[in-house]
């Protein structure tokens, strides 16, 4: 199926949020953690390459600092931010589901509860994502394969993971049997979404990204429709791709949390939450 049909996956997993849009907040917050935090040392960057920023004393240990920040921050911090939001977002989700009404941000609270499970859970994800990201960069076309193939199964370990740890109050090990469960019985249908909904979000990106590079470039070839200064239009044009981010992340956290939620349920329970709005069929034939 195509995109209309993607989206009309997503519009019906909202249908049981319209009387209760205070549960969306955990996909805007994830939306904004992710642009915030690449927002924030992009600006350091750029306040430390230039002169506008302080006379360093050693440039060379005070950018290695900024690394060693930098690259853990990204491949895990905003990984813990994801997963923590995603967990909140799925017990608010499965309660209303279950024809109950959630406090707001209770779901926060039990993801704060759940915070050794999370870290755990998104450590060992994270390195075999990272892994598969690594083998498909430098190890040929054998490499690439079986890379694109690591990625995809940790993408599919994602999907039940947060959804297992918001649902269950079990330990560490009787969650990783409850994912193992769920991956067993849908692991077709979570590949379908996460491949779908990743289309989505990278298409939203891209929409920033060329729409940043379109204001620039409109405005120096002089056919840009607005009188701005240059500055001004530099400026929009830098947001642009973060705007495109925003939307992206934002969307993915939107559609993932209710359909792999429904998805966990389905698997473990053998039931379908009769707000899910579509049967799990249908979610398998979304790519």
């Amino acid at each position: 199926m195509g995109l209309g049909n993607q989206l009309k996956i997503a519009g019906s997993c909202f249908r049981s949020l319209i009387t209760h849009p205070f549960v969306l907040v955990y996909p805007m917050l994830t939306g904004l953690g992710i642009v915030g935090t690449l927002l924030g040392f992009a600006s350091l960057a750029l306040f430390m390459a230039t002169p506008v920023g302080p006379t360093l004393p050693d440039s060379t240990v005070v950018w290695g600092i900024y690394f060693v920040l930098l690259v853990p921050m990204v491949f895990l911090g905003l990984p813990l931010l994801i997963t923590t939001m995603k967990v909140a977002y799925c017990y608010e989700l499965h309660e209303l589901y279950q024809g109950r009404r959630p406090m707001p941000l209770a779901g926060l609270f039990v993801a704060l509860t759940n915070l050794k499970r999370i870290v755990l859970g998104t450590v060992i994800i994270a390195g075999i994502f990272n892994g598969g990201r690594l083998a498909a960069g430098t190890m040929g076309s054998v490499g690439n394969a079986a890379g694109t193939a690591t990625m995809a199964g940790s993408d599919v370990l994602s999907t039940f993971m947060a959804p297992a740890i918001a649902i269950e109050d079990a330990s560490a090990q009787a969650t990783a049997q409850h994912v193992t469960e769920a991956v067993e019985k849908q692991w077709g249908e979570a590949f379908a979404v996460s491949y779908s909904v990743g289309k989505i979000a990278g298409a939203l990106f891209c929409l920033g990204l060329f729409g940043g590079i379109g204001i620039i470039a409109s405005f120096y070839l002089g056919v840009f429709p607005l009188a701005m200064e240059p500055t001004t239009v530099l400026l929009l044009g830098v947001l642009s791709p973060f705007a495109g981010f925003f939307a992206a992340a934002s969307f993915k956290s939107l559609t993932d949390g209710p359909i792999s939620t429904a998805l966990y349920i389905h698997a473990v329970e053998g039931d379908q939450p009769d707000r899910f709005g579509l049967s799990v069929a249908q979610v398998a034939n979304i790519s």
